[in-house]
């Protein structure tokens, strides 16, 4: 198979860089985004990644977020939102 194909990980340990390598692979995405987090709060950097997967969507990337209940916001109307703000 070809290297540059499938999966890959990797270990950003700056919050800033992680958040800037988010944006940027949401912006690259031509498919599909899946996403899986610990925490999601309603906060700047929350909105933030909200706003570009919505933009994503909108373009026609499938967006599929998968945010730990526990560890997140239990805002019932931030959830409510991000569950409904796009088909």
């Amino acid at each position: 198979g070809d290297p540059e194909r499938g999966n890959h990980i990797s270990i950003i340990d700056y919050g800033r860089d992680a958040l800037l390598i988010r944006v940027h692979l949401i912006r690259s995405a031509e498919y599909s985004i899946d996403i899986q987090t610990f925490i999601l709060e309603n906060d700047e950097s929350g909105r933030y990644l909200a706003f570009e997967l919505i933009q994503a969507a909108r373009r026609g990337v499938k967006v599929r977020l998968l945010a730990d209940h526990f560890m997140s916001v239990r805002d019932p109307e931030w959830a409510a939102f991000l569950a409904t703000v796009h088909p």
